[in-house]
């Protein structure tokens, strides 16, 4: 299911715009509700008591498959990034682990985002090199 909102923000046909929606999707989902409900799969993921095979497995497809999804929208780009797509999505799907950490310790979205708009310029900024204007 996440997957499928995933693939809705990274749609968009600009890539930078496309990176901040799934970012802002990302934080809106895991900062909604009274106590923020967080992240299930990084919740499983770091519980000892749901420590299994079957369990780390459906982790990781998830994961793969979400970063899979990120790496092809960066790979249909036809610009420079300033990794290569592969260890970008790896980059950017690992930063969604993170700000599970960093919106428990802060509960601060706006710190959140600030954040991941950081990470999406370093990633970017091969292209913004080869075109001053960003595109």
């Amino acid at each position: 299911m996440f997957e499928d909102y995933a693939r809705d923000f990274l749609a968009d046909p600009d890539l930078d715009r496309a990176l901040r929606a799934f970012f802002d999707f990302t934080i809106t989902s895991m900062t909604t509700g009274e106590p923020a409900r967080g992240c299930l799969t990084t919740k499983t993921a770091i519980d000892s008591k749901a420590d299994g095979e079957r369990i780390n497995a459906a982790l990781r497809r998830l994961l793969d498959g979400l970063e899979d999804l990120v790496r092809d929208r960066l790979s249909a780009e036809d610009t420079r990034l300033a990794l290569p797509a592969a260890d970008a999505a790896r980059v950017l799907v690992t930063m969604t682990r993170g700000i599970v950490v960093m919106e428990r310790v802060h509960q601060d979205p706006d710190r959140l985002r600030a954040t991941a708009r950081s990470l999406i310029d370093m990633v970017l900024a091969g292209r913004r090199r080869a075109d001053p204007n960003g595109r």
